[in-house]
């Protein structure tokens, strides 16, 4: 699942690109126009922004109504949580937490120098030392996920769309498949309990109810 930021695909070129992968199946979602952390963001801000890349983005094929929070931050106040959860809850969304993470977008730019210099080899074992960094690292948090909920729920890594990641993927699943890994739709991993966000959850002594789960075509 794939999830542009308005601002970067507001183009002819980066729409194309974004509309031919979800022509090819990817289904998209929304991580905001403009990229702002919700804890310095009024809600009502953050909400206009939200629709502003659902006006751009909702007309695609794969358009799926769930929202990547920027910098995964969900808010600094219980106030503004609940404010942008129910402005959620009121427009179909669900959100798309992460399970798997780690700083790959810092991480891709040493291998895009060593290309840039015409360093191929060294390139090479980047590349390399890279699959085998993150293999080790999903591994990690998968096993931290399975001791705090006795179960192995279906994971969602967060990679970001760079020169390093659309290289190292194949192999990347490649050696994930050796461990003993299954990838399933996106869409249908978001279904699972842990990724639906209560609407009240910081208020104690109230009722709890979770965001939609979204209609996505």
């Amino acid at each position: 699942m794939i999830f542009p930021l308005g601002a970067t695909v507001d183009n002819p070129d980066s729409m194309a690109l974004i509309k031919a992968w979800s022509k090819g199946g990817h289904a998209i979602g929304n991580h905001t126009y403009s990229h702002n952390a919700l804890s310095k963001t009024e809600a009502q801000h953050y909400l206009a922004d939200i629709d502003r890349a659902g006006l751009l983005l909702s007309h695609l094929p794969g358009w799926c109504p769930r929202l990547r929070f920027p910098y995964l931050d969900e808010g600094d106040t219980p106030t503004k949580q609940m404010a942008v959860r129910a402005g959620l809850a009121q427009r179909g969304y669900g959100v798309a937490p992460a399970t798997i993470m780690l700083s790959d977008w810092d991480i891709s730019t040493g291998y895009t120098e060593l290309l840039n210099q015409g360093r191929d080899a060294e390139a090479q074992a980047y590349l390399s030392t890279y699959v085998n960094t993150v293999t080790t690292e999903a591994l990690k948090q998968e096993a931290r996920w399975h001791d705090l909920l006795k179960r192995s729920p279906p994971h969602v890594m967060l990679l970001h769309t760079n020169r390093l990641n659309a290289v190292a993927l194949p192999q990347l699943i490649a050696t994930l498949h050796q461990h003993g890994w299954n990838f399933i739709d996106p869409v249908v991993a978001l279904t699972d309990p842990i990724y639906q966000r209560e609407l009240d959850q910081a208020i104690p002594g109230q009722d709890r109810p979770a965001l939609p789960v979204p209609n996505c075509r």
